[in-house]
Formats: C-alpha cells, structure tokens, sequence
C-alpha cells in the first residue's frame, strides 16, 4: 500500500514518493543518462577519428591566430566526441534551466480536487516539474550532439573557457552536403573559438543571464493557468485515466504562448549566433578562401527540423529561425560593413545587446555602446 500522505493513489504515488527521495538535482543525472542513450541508441560514441582530430588540428592552430588577432585573445579548442559534447552543454545548461524549478504557490494548488487531491497534486508539483525537464534537456542535449559541431551554435553563457568540436559531425556534415572537409573544420574551429570567447565572458553572461530570468519569471507567472488546466482536467472526470496515463496531462496543457521576455531573449541569442557565424566565415575564408558552397550549406541546414538544433534552442524559448534570425544577420552585416568587424565585440560588454529599435538601426546601437563607461 502506498503512502497516506500521497493520497493512496496506488502505484503512482509509489513512484512520485520514490522520485522525490533521490534528491533535489536528481533531474541533472536523468538528463545525462537521457542524453547518453539517445547517443548510444542512434550513433553510438566512438572516439573521434584519429586523421580528423590530426587533420583538425592543424587547420585549427592557424584559424586561431587569426582569431586572437582580430579579437586580440582567443580561445583553445579541443576535439571532442559526441557525448562529451552533449554532457558539455548540459554543464551550461542546466544552471539556467534551474531557475525555472519553483514550486507553485499555496494559492494555485487551492481547489485542486478537495482535500484529498492536495498532497497528490503538490507532490505532482515538486517532482515531475524536475523529472520532466531532466527528461526534456536530456533529450535535447542528447539529440543536439548527433549532430551539431560545438556548443557554440546555441549561443549560452559558458561555463569553461575552453571550445570543444566534435569532428565526426564535422565530417559527416561535409560528407552529405559534399564540402570540402578542411573547408568544414576550419569553419568549425574558428565558430568555437569566436564563440567560447564571446559567451565565456563576463558581460555576455550577465546581459544573458538577465534576460533568461526575466523570461523564466514570465513562464512562473502563467503557472497559475497551468494548475487551473490541471483543475479543469481534473474536475471534469476521468481522474484514473490520468492516473494510469500521466503522459496526458502534458499532452493537453499544451504550450506557454510567446512573452516580451522570451521575444527579447530570442533577438538577443539570434544576433549573438548572426555575429559568432559572420566572424567565423571571414576567419575561415582568411585560412582556406571562400567557401559560399559551404555557408549555402550551413543556412539550409539551419532550416532542417531534424538536427536537434531547434529543440535545444526551443528549451529557453529561443528559435534561431525566421525573420528574427534575418534580422540578426542583416544586423550584423551592417556593423562589419559600416564600422569593422572588430565592432561586433561591442556585444559581448553587459549592455552591448542591441535594444529592439536598434536591431534595425546598427548606427544607433554602435554609438550607444562605444559611448557606454561599460565599453570593451
């Protein structure tokens, strides 16, 4: 028989009693465990391709001087494989994922089925809103690895200061879309190197940071209409079909709409991905020529809802996509054409974001920032 205190809901009870024993960050080991399997089960994990990573190297080590003399530092990167890479950006994930982990109000589980539903639903509450989103990030992390090169292609703060590049996705890209391979590394590594030396520092961090707890605030503020759903579904009948089917309580919740948070967010991570993919396409022309094959290649494939990249980014309510993303290119096009592309460092300084009328106007942006006492 299964605790009192979970409301003698059978074995559902056991398991969510279960669940909340193993701990507060329980979630973050789900998600790794989550995001080896989707690895292991679709590609497996093999050590990268020793001539890869030589071949990698090599290219790697010229593409980094000139990023360290058009940044003035640079970053090392290391080849890495698949499921190093997705427990890389679990690491930065799961920091700014946390926020959003708070337990509803006393006043939102009010009315949650009588007295006898509100420890089920407050257990409901603390432990599947965790084990869900361990699931979720492991999934995404896990997915996001099969195919992408670096963490750097979902522009997050960063945790370490060192890139990783997982050469066989390089590899395989330019393999399905016939790149030249050194054309396709020395592009990957200049993107991680331009990228951990954006995100990892301070002022990146901290405007990102701000906006990722704004946008979870406003996700915290609709929990009220998620637990009055719950009551609706609830009260409507059929409580054992939930019970025996959990998986449809999420199905019908459906999706928290889009906020002036989230919208500001998305701006924020498309112009800083616009400015790390410019940078990185003039370094590597600079070491192995144009490659217009290959950027044609990149813009599509960024389009492809099959590369996991869309569901990483989906997790902060980031799209990378559509006008929003133009935009940011159009942006950053502007900058570098207009003042230089040492310019675009501007973005990494804690109010270098460009403000939303300034997305379409980089004069602006660029007179407001080297203005700025928070200047690079």
């Amino acid at each position: 028989m299964s605790d009192p205190s979970f409301g003698n809901f059978g074995f559902f009870g056991d398991i969510l009693k279960m669940l909340g024993q193993q701990g507060p960050d329980a979630w973050k080991e789900t998600s790794r465990q989550l995001a080896a399997n989707v690895i292991h089960s679709e590609a497996g994990d093999s050590n990268p391709d020793p001539a890869l990573r030589q071949r990698f190297e090599t290219i790697n080590a010229i593409a980094l001087r000139r990023v360290a003399t058009l940044l003035g530092t640079s970053s090392d990167v290391e080849v890495v494989s698949r499921l190093q890479l997705a427990e890389i950006c679990l690491s930065d994930w799961q920091p700014l994922l946390a926020a959003g982990l708070r337990p509803p109000s006393t006043e939102s589980l009010a009315g949650l089925g009588g007295a006898d539903m509100a420890p089920f639903m407050s257990e409901i509450a603390k432990t599947m809103g965790p084990l869900f989103l361990g699931f979720q990030s492991g999934s995404a992390a896990g997915h996001f690895a099969l195919h992408a090169w670096s963490p750097s292609q979902l522009p997050l703060p960063r945790r370490r200061s060192r890139g990783a590049v997982a050469v066989d996705n390089v590899s395989g890209f330019a393999t399905d879309w016939s790149i030249d391979v050194d054309h396709a590394l020395c592009y990957a590594g200049a993107h991680e190197a331009i990228g951990v030396n954006f995100l990892a520092r301070n002022g990146t961090a901290v405007a990102l940071e701000a906006l990722l707890f704004d946008a979870v605030s406003d996700a915290s503020a609709a929990q009220g209409d998620i637990m009055q759903r719950l009551t609706d579904l609830f009260q409507g009948g059929g409580m054992d079909e939930y019970i025996n089917n959990p998986e449809r309580i999420m199905d019908q919740l459906g999706d928290i709409s889009a906020t002036p948070a989230t919208v500001r967010l998305d701006s924020a991570i498309c112009v800083l991905r616009a400015a790390i993919d410019h940078l990185a396409a003039h370094i590597s022309s600079e070491v192995v020529g144009p490659s217009p094959t290959l950027m044609e290649a990149l813009r599509r494939s960024q389009l492809d809802a099959d590369t996991g990249e869309k569901g990483a980014a989906g997790m902060f309510g980031v799209t990378l996509a559509g006008t929003t993303m133009e935009d940011a290119r159009t942006f950053v096009r502007s900058v570098t054409e207009t003042h230089g592309y040492e310019a675009i460092e501007s973005l990494t300084q804690a109010d270098g974001l460009p403000l939303p009328d300034e997305l379409s106007d980089a004069t602006t942006w660029f007179e407001r920032v080297r203005s700025s006492p928070l200047a690079n």
